[in-house]
């Protein structure tokens, strides 16, 4: 019972130090979860991260001890330059599409924190979350949204352009790409296909849940990766019929029942379904974790002097960031 206990301080001293020096940058990532833009996702994958970690580090064997002297630290050296490069070049280089660059650093002080509690050999198995973090959060994520967003609301032009040809009741805008005029009892009414339409918030949202797939999916690397694109093909399918609904919904009930009923609810109804699909197909499949690992706890010192460092650390970022 003492065992468990100190597994359980050890763990929840490790997320407060984890998360402490970014609790000031976190107000715009979390109001931007509620938005509806593709970054909404961002908030997601430190949460995915870290519920990657402690599956590690409860699934994997830890050495006896945490780390002492200087072991690993050469390592963690290289790995908090490479982080430094990284936020300074991203934060350069977009801006405005990131909600804070000192959130660039997550990744590089959650390797720290593993390091200190754990022990060198415990940052070894985590840093296929560590790599996910890095490249997912920021620059594969906002390459992404940049690359998808364009080109499936491109797409939908065309789809609707086309289904309009053989709709008598829906006509393009000759002058702006993307609009249309729906014939509803005997009056037009003025619609558009934006990129917060274009079905990418659906897409990115499955790529961002594709290492949680990984872990808990007693599948082959292949037939995930099949999961995840099938996923990914039905997102989009499943958003042209939502939009055509949307369309149908206007021509027979009118703008009301089509935008402020059915639009708000179809969206997030249909990608509920799609994830509950996927989850019972691979759910089928489910590898359990195994039992807590043993691995001793880091002294009160290395503890408190963490404790401490995560909150030097928080106030030069925000005095650096302000």
């Amino acid at each position: 019972m003492k065992g468990s206990a100190s597994r359980w301080t050890r763990d929840v001293w490790g997320l407060v130090a984890a998360t402490l020096p970014f609790l000031w940058f976190a107000g715009k990532l979390v109001r931007d979860s509620l938005s509806d833009v593709p970054e909404a996702y961002l908030a997601w994958v430190p949460l995915v991260a870290f519920f990657w970690i402690g599956w590690e580090l409860r699934q994997r064997a830890l050495p006896d001890s945490p780390a002492s002297g200087r072991d690993g630290l050469p390592t963690m050296a290289i790995v908090v330059a490479m982080g430094l490069i990284l936020a300074g070049l991203l934060a350069g280089h977009e801006p405005g599409r990131f909600p804070s660059w000192p959130l660039l650093l997550w990744p590089t002080w959650l390797g720290l924190v593993v390091w200190v509690l754990y022990g060198p050999a415990a940052v070894r198995l985590v840093r296929g979350p560590l790599l996910y973090l890095y490249l997912v959060w920021a620059p594969l994520y906002i390459w992404i949204i940049h690359q998808i967003n364009p080109a499936l609301e491109h797409s939908a032009y065309r789809v609707f352009d086309a289904a309009a040809r053989h709709t008598a009741w829906l006509t393009p805008d000759p002058h702006y790409r993307g609009a249309y005029l729906i014939l509803h009892a005997g009056r037009g009414l003025a619609v558009s296909i934006t990129a917060a339409c274009s079905g990418s918030d659906s897409i990115l949202a499955l790529l961002v849940v594709f290492p949680v797939t990984l872990l808990i999916f007693d599948m082959s690397r292949l037939q995930k990766i099949v999961l995840i694109l099938v996923g990914c093909v039905l997102a989009y399918v499943g958003n042209l019929l939502r939009i055509a609904a949307i369309f149908g919904a206007a021509h027979v009930w009118g703008r009301y029942w089509a935008f402020t009923i059915i639009h708000p609810l179809l969206g997030p109804l249909l990608f509920a379904v799609l994830v509950l699909g996927l989850l019972w197909y691979g759910g089928q499949r489910v590898r359990m974790p195994g039992p807590w690992t043993t691995a001793a706890v880091a002294s009160t010192g290395r503890t408190l002097t963490l404790l401490a460092s995560a909150a030097a650390l928080g106030a030069l970022l925000v005095g650096v960031a302000h």
